[in-house]
């Protein structure tokens, strides 16, 4: 695969054929006691919206799908990066989050047990991992996350004086930035600190 990013400069994929990195990982798998599931595993094809090209699915005849979404870790990410369908599936699932809260204020829990509650469980889910795909979403998006949290205000499992999830957002983004200056215990702490050298793993540049 080449990739020209100027009339001199080229990239160069230097990675092999899909079948020659499956049959690799397959080999390390068989080594190390493990046996890699072929029906578990996916691939998705990254690309921009409006430059999408064919592909052929070499790897089909290990029986590996290949995908336009991919769930990662909870978050489910397009083969375009968008998270449209991450946005729905946590629309869909704060009904059920309402039905919960509603059932434990009905049994008596409310006032600053009940937010406790709500920021635990509604709040901490419409935030997991946002620092990795917030940036991503749409205005309409964001607004669609933002009437979660004004509708729990509005039923009274949150204060009225509660914040955006824009500003929870940006508050945790400062609580990472300055835990990863002053944690001398973060594991990839001496990954910052090393000096790199060297082009992009994988790539080869020519000219």
């Amino acid at each position: 695969m080449r990739l020209t990013i100027s009339k001199s400069v080229e990239i160069v994929s230097c990675f092999p054929p899909f079948p020659i990195i499956i049959q690799h990982i397959t080999d390390w798998a068989t080594a190390n006691n493990l046996k890699l599931n072929n029906t578990k595993s996916q691939e998705m094809i990254v690309h921009l919206r409006r430059k999408r090209k064919h592909f052929p699915n070499l790897i089909a005849i290990h029986g590996i799908e290949r995908v336009d979404k991919m769930n990662i870790l909870g978050i489910t990410v397009s083969h375009t990066l968008t998270f449209h369908h991450h946005i729905s599936a946590l629309v869909t699932k704060s009904a059920r989050w309402f039905y919960a809260l509603k059932t434990i204020r009905t049994n008596g829990l409310n006032g600053n047990a009940l937010w406790d509650v709500t920021r635990a469980t509604l709040v901490s889910q419409l935030l997991y991992a946002s620092l990795a795909w917030w940036g991503y979403l749409k205005a309409d998006e964001r607004n669609r996350l933002q009437s979660i949290i004004d509708k729990a205000m509005r039923y009274g499992y949150l204060p009225r004086s509660f914040s955006t999830l824009d500003e929870l957002r940006e508050d945790s983004d400062d609580k990472l930035f300055f835990s990863a200056r002053r944690g001398g215990s973060m594991v990839w702490r001496r990954l910052r600190d090393r000096k790199v050298a060297g082009s992009t793993p994988g790539l080869c540049a020519t000219t």
